[in-house]
């Protein structure tokens, strides 16, 4: 339970600071939906771990009436911890929705963007100069 809680935190640390790199290419989308999945999981299976563990230990510990001990779960910590999966769930599911919903409107081809390039060329009117002109106001006047 420790070791996939701790796994799972350190997956989901890591896709924080690292998904804005699913906008560079649609492959990396396809690798962040494989560590999202295993983030999610990984915090489902601690989160089932230790729903079930806690409850198992209430049972038994209430059920010896003459030890005198009595054991109760707490709501907040299983909130919070059930919420955390939900979360990690959720974020799967965005990166899946960014792998393969939506990866035509985010990743263009270099097709695509040549052939946009070269379309806004055109309708701009420039040349196939390396530098574009100036605009108007950047130029120099020359008095005659």
């Amino acid at each position: 339970m420790f070791g996939f809680f701790l796994l799972g935190i350190i997956v989901s640390f890591l896709l924080i600071f690292l998904s804005p790199l699913v906008l560079l290419s649609r492959w990396y989308s396809y690798h962040f939906v494989t560590f999202a999945f295993i983030s999610a999981l990984l915090n489902f299976a601690g989160s089932a771990t230790a729903t079930a563990m806690y409850v198992v230990f209430q049972r038994v510990i209430t059920s010896q009436k003459e030890l005198n001990i009595g054991a109760k779960l707490g709501g907040t910590i299983f909130a919070f911890m059930w919420l955390g999966t939900v979360f990690s769930i959720a974020g799967w599911a965005v990166h899946l929705h960014l792998a393969i919903v939506s990866r035509r409107k985010h990743h263009d081809t270099r097709k695509e963007r040549k052939e946009r390039k070269e379309e806004r060329e055109k309708e701009e009117g420039k040349t196939g100069r390396r530098c574009p002109q100036l605009p108007r106001f950047w130029r120099r006047r020359v008095e005659t």
